[in-house]
């Protein structure tokens, strides 16, 4: 995330936004802790019934005021490389393009409008180049906004990593087709794969009859397909995503016996596939889940890269042990340690709380309640009113990144607030 290796059952929650363009843009996705966004984090404040949003830096100061942006301002996203998506009401001039109200451009980081906006969508940058698309172009700019590769309506394209892009099939309902260009537009992988994912550390996951393998920057395919490809959402039958390698190894699952393992740039296994559930490797640590699968009581923690499993306790609680912990579900988990601590969660008084813990399982900032719902869940042998338990809802705590974290909570049962915290636990902004 690049792409987490997560499968149908996972013991524990941790919501973690993946897209960049919500009205509070969070700051993990799947690839984000790999390419970190400049340190300046999105607050928001509402002003004669309009919601204006503003940057704040590290020290919790208001850099970009919430009178700086356009008052038909929509959504602002992260900055990457000295940019920001906006998305903006369009004007008169505009009204007639597309079929949305809005269009999209970029800011600096003062604030000002850098990229005019005329796109019907935009992403972020990546290596200097950002996809977008407006009537009469699809393709690339440059950091001036100016066009620098144009590809054909047909077609779609993923961001530039290591100097390569993914391009292939726009149709979800044709056969896909992908192969990668350079930055001058030139097709230098053919298009011959059914999936072609991000490079990372001079790899990339390829599909081929729907399972994948990996290829070189040459465009060689050095390790064969052979592993389970993970489809889409919203097209179940189309292949969304491989396995990606981090930190040396890729987290891959095995087609025959349904496990996660890990391998090296060779193929070879260096952690046999005996997971459940696993994640790619992030500060030298990885999550995985044994056994929980057909009657299996479940074992959860982090391992080395050796494979042995060295966090297992948060302050001398083994985490399979939290009650209700079976509730938890979600296939978009990211359980990933970033700046030396990660998030874990637990039940107290019925209530779901969240902290961070340090590599040590040691609780580093204490429990706090986060956002939540009351919902009725069906179990078997149970009277047709069911149980009502309290579950966590949207994806509301975050890694630290450049030192901070941002994390979203309930004071009451219907007052919304967020914040950022520091690594003490300490707001350096808060909403209210």
């Amino acid at each position: 995330m690049r792409k987490l290796c997560v499968c149908r059952q996972l013991l524990f929650l941790l919501f973690l936004t993946t897209s960049a363009l919500a009205a509070y843009p969070q700051r993990t996705g799947d690839s984000e802790l790999r390419r970190r966004p400049d340190p300046l984090y999105q607050v928001s404040q509402r002003k004669a019934g309009q919601m204006r949003i503003g940057f704040i830096d590290r020290a919790g100061k208001l850099v970009i005021d919430f009178d700086r942006l356009p008052e038909t301002t929509l959504a602002v996203g992260e900055f990457y490389e000295g940019r920001a998506v906006i998305y903006v009401r369009k004007d008169k001039n505009n009204e007639s393009r597309g079929s949305t109200n809005q269009i999209a451009g970029y800011i600096d980081k003062t604030g000002a409008m850098v990229i005019t906006p005329r796109f019907d969508s935009a992403r972020d940058f990546s290596e200097g180049l950002a996809y977008v698309e407006a009537q009469g172009f699809k393709g690339f700019i440059d950091r001036e906004g100016k066009p620098v590769i144009k590809i054909d309506d047909d077609l779609t394209a993923r961001d530039f990593h290591e100097g390569l892009a993914a391009i292939g099939g726009r149709n979800p309902y044709s056969p896909q087709y992908w192969g990668y260009i350079d930055r001058t537009g030139k097709l230098v992988v053919e298009r011959k794969y059914q999936f072609a994912d991000d490079f990372s550390e001079g790899m990339a996951g390829v599909a081929v009859e729907r399972k994948y393998g990996f290829i070189n920057r040459a465009g060689e395919l050095v390790i064969t397909p052979r592993f389970e490809v993970r489809n889409g959402r919203m097209y179940s039958y189309l292949l969304a995503s491989a396995g990606r390698f981090s930190e040396g190894l890729a987290c891959v699952k095995v087609y025959e016996s349904d496990m996660y393992g890990y391998i090296d740039k060779k193929g070879e296994f260096v952690i046999p596939p005996r997971f459940s559930n696993a994640q790619e490797f992030s500060e030298g640590l990885a999550w995985v889940v044994e056994g929980g699968i057909s009657g299996v009581a479940p074992k959860v923690g982090w391992i080395d890269k050796s494979g042995q499993r060295v966090v297992t306790k948060v302050d001398g609680r083994e985490f399979s042990t939290y009650p209700d912990a079976h509730y938890y579900t979600s296939p978009s988990l990211d359980w990933r340690y970033s700046e030396g601590l990660v998030p874990f969660f637990a039940i107290v008084e019925n209530k779901p709380l969240w902290g961070y813990m340090d590599r040590n399982g040691k609780v580093v900032i204490k429990p706090i309640l986060v956002y939540y719902e009351a919902k009725r869940v069906w179990a078997a042998g149970l009277p047709p009113e069911g149980k009502i338990v309290i579950e966590p809802k949207g994806h509301r705590v975050n890694p630290f990144l450049g030192g901070i974290a941002r994390i979203d909570f309930y004071t009451s049962v219907t007052e919304p607030d967020y914040g950022y915290i520091d690594k003490q636990g300490r707001f350096i902004w808060r909403s209210k």
